[in-house]
């Protein structure tokens, strides 16, 4: 165990030692564990574990196909499983649309502010209406308490999987042209902020690349990569397209609406 710990960031290590024994109570006592929602990093680690075990098999499930943040669940490689078997409730949020436009940071900080974890939810589905993904376990407590979204009132329903309505992801592409492939000239470049006023919140853990935290401002990014920074959103290296005569690098960016 030692050994694979290595291949892990020193603040996944706890989540890492806690999956090891998930594993191995599958293992040695035939036991299930459904987890909480897990984001894609998380997921990773989970999926990478279980392979090292034939005993056990992992499953994801997050409500609906393609969603990002999903609930885990190992079992014993001889078992089955269907979707209800990862305990998962749907609601939608019912709101005047005459007062502020309401955003996804808004409803995850109603969710927060009533003390629920992050890892009790999943996907926050904003197209006409909201639509959230949640452990069945915390509908009673949700539907009680959440009466309120900055400052306007709400109302709660219930709703099935079939209700479900699967906002498109739009991306503004943009081209940028960077010095270098370290994370902080991409993301400099990107939010429209200087090297020095993006170095404090990465060394500060604010920056993921691929879902994992990044704290090295020097860290290379390769096309593919999904990276974020609390409070500026997300973007998507689409293509890295060579470089300009001055020897700048051109880079494709999808920047999430």
């Amino acid at each position: 165990m030692s050994d694979f710990l290595q291949h892990f960031r020193p603040e996944e290590q706890p989540f890492v030692e806690m999956v090891d024994e998930w594993l191995l109570q599958a293992v040695h006592r035939h036991q299930r564990r459904l987890t909480d929602f897990l984001d894609p990093r998380k997921q990773y680690i989970v999926e990478s574990m279980a392979n090292r075990y034939s005993e056990v098999s992992a499953f994801f499930f997050g409500g609906y196909e393609g969603a990002e943040r999903k609930r885990g669940l190992i079992v014993p490689s001889y078992d089955h499983v269907n979707e209800a078997d990862f305990s998962i409730s749907f609601l939608e949020i019912h709101y005047s649309q005459k007062g502020k436009q309401l955003e996804h940071r808004d409803f995850l900080g109603a969710f927060l502010g009533l003390g629920i974890k992050r890892e009790k939810f999943g996907d926050i589905l904003l197209a006409e209406r909201c639509q959230v993904v949640i452990a069945a376990e915390m509908k009673d407590y949700i539907t009680l308490y959440l009466n309120q979204v900055h400052r306007q009132s709400v109302t709660i329903s219930m709703i099935t999987k079939d209700d479900l309505v699967i906002p498109s992801i739009s991306l503004k592409e943009i081209s940028i042209t960077v010095s270098s492939l370290r994370v902080d000239a991409i993301a400099s470049e990107v939010y429209h902020l200087s090297r020095s006023k993006v170095l404090s919140p990465i060394r500060a853990g604010h920056l993921k690349v691929n879902w994992k935290i990044i704290d090295n401002p020097s860290e290379p990014v390769s096309q593919g990569d999904v990276i974020s920074l609390r409070g500026f959103g997300r973007f998507h290296i689409l293509g890295i397209e060579g470089k300009t005569k001055k020897g700048k690098i051109r880079l494709r960016v999808g920047r999430v609406n």
